[in-house]
């Protein structure tokens, strides 16, 4: 008797399991790119804009950087982000004109 009770329970855990696991499927993450549309010149820029402010946050060149001086006198070199989007921006755009330009006409 105990051990069809034991069983029982454990059929009905596995179900309730189940079901929460087909809720949380890979396809619902990614559901969004279905509507995007990836031959128009408009998705490009954006996804190389983001790509390259996060190359640029890590690798931190010298010319997103200004010299900021605080109370004691010292130097220190900051990172602009004003100047690291602005960056950025303009590359993303001249990389995909050129990309729309040479293979997606």
């Amino acid at each position: 008797m105990n051990e069809d009770n034991f069983d029982d329970v454990l059929n009905e855990l596995q179900n309730k399991i189940s079901q929460f696991d087909n809720k949380t499927s890979n396809k619902i993450h990614f559901s969004f790119l279905k509507k995007v549309n990836f031959k128009s010149p408009f998705v490009y820029p954006v996804i190389i804009f983001f790509i390259l402010c996060v190359f640029l946050i890590i690798l931190k060149p010298n010319f997103t950087k200004y010299n900021s001086q605080d109370e004691q006198g010292n130097v220190t070199r900051k990172v602009s982000y004003k100047r690291l989007v602005f960056i950025s921006l303009i590359l993303s755009i001249v990389i995909s004109i050129s990309l729309y330009y040479f293979k997606l006409r």
